[in-house]
């Protein structure tokens, strides 16, 4: 005999976005329940670096875009829940830097003079003047102007398991191959949830989901290699800004449990990354960081690749979407969030 449990809402994927979905609902009082097959937060949530982006790099070339727009009013949204003044409070969540800065080469300023005064900014933005520059960023010989941007960088785990701890009794693993469906409701094992609702936000599981409803998931992959370098490095959050949309890399920086130094290195070069074996890409790698920061030392460091892809709702043109994706399909929504 099935246990019925009738929910307002089931949501299938315990990465951040199905976490805060879960409790922006709870808190309105709500019936929810979320499924994960896996851990929490153990697919795209924890590759993320744990950046709380502002959309200032979304807007390199000058250009405030409806990405640059939303991703800053996520950032107000994100940080208000970090402070316990937002909808959701994660008041607790261990901060890595409150504020990250971006690298600018001679000349690249001009390119940023309109979006930098764009109201959508606000004074989240600013130049600093040399004896403001981080230490780290004097010390590994930069040369042109250094932004301060106020994006925070967190420890996502520790945002996930303050979100879990709320989120108590809510959050079931299960196993995929017990999921099915059954005229607009879903069986595990010998559980039938009825739903009004059911939200997956998933990322690559969305695909697997759809395939189960027999319909196509209109979701596209963007490769990330990303780079792990663990040694005797600066605490630093940093952006590269290049001649292109994006920024050339970014690093944040994570320590061991022993408390040894990791940089993880993302942007241009984790893209470039796909086309390449490690060789290559720890040899462009260097390349790069040491191009912009010249007394870096990389010698007697210990390197690594993460490859990840970034499962987004589909763009004609193959690039970043717009805005978040959605796909309905009878009571059942796939969502994708942009990367």
């Amino acid at each position: 005999m099935k246990n019925i449990i009738d929910l307002d809402a089931l949501i299938l994927g315990g990465g951040i976005a199905g976490l805060w979905l879960a409790r922006r609902l709870q808190l309105a009082g709500y019936r929810v329940v979320l499924l994960e097959n896996q851990k929490l937060g153990g697919g795209q949530t924890l590759a993320s670096q744990g950046i709380i982006h502002g959309g200032l790099k979304y807007a390199l070339l000058g250009q405030v875009n409806e990405t640059a727009r939303r991703i800053a009013e996520v950032s107000r949204e994100w940080i208000a829940a970090i402070e316990g003044r937002g909808t959701i409070d994660l008041r607790g969540t261990k901060i890595f830097t409150k504020a990250q800065h971006m690298l600018m080469p001679g000349g690249l300023l001009g390119n940023l003079a309109g979006a930098m005064g764009h109201a959508v900014f606000g004074d989240i933005i600013q130049i600093l003047e040399k004896d403001e520059w981080p230490a780290a960023v004097k010390d590994l010989g930069f040369s042109g102007q250094v932004i301060d941007m106020s994006e925070p960088g967190i420890d996502v785990r520790s945002a996930l398991e303050i979100l879990a701890a709320q989120l108590k009794g809510v959050c079931y693993h299960y196993d995929a191959d017990d999921l099915n469906f059954h005229d607009d409701e879903v069986h595990v094992g010998d559980v039938q949830f009825r739903a009004r609702k059911i939200i997956s936000v998933a990322a690559e599981g969305n695909d697997w989901l759809a395939n189960k409803l027999g319909i196509k998931a209109l979701s596209q992959r963007r490769p990330l290699k990303q780079v792990l370098i663990k040694g005797d490095l600066p605490h630093a959050f940093l952006h590269g800004a290049a001649i292109n949309p994006k920024p050339a890399f970014t690093i944040t920086t994570h320590y061991t449990k022993t408390g040894e130094t990791v940089w993880y290195i993302g942007g241009g070069v984790a893209e470039d990354g796909v086309k390449q074996d490690d060789a290559q890409l720890f040899k462009n790698t260097a390349h790069i960081l040491q191009k912009y920061l010249p007394n870096l030392n990389l010698e007697n460091k210990q390197w690594a690749s993460l490859s990840i892809d970034r499962v987004e709702g589909l763009d004609a043109a193959g690039h970043l979407p717009e805005r978040p994706s959605y796909q309905y399909h009878k009571n059942v929504t796939l969502a994708w969030v942009n990367k």
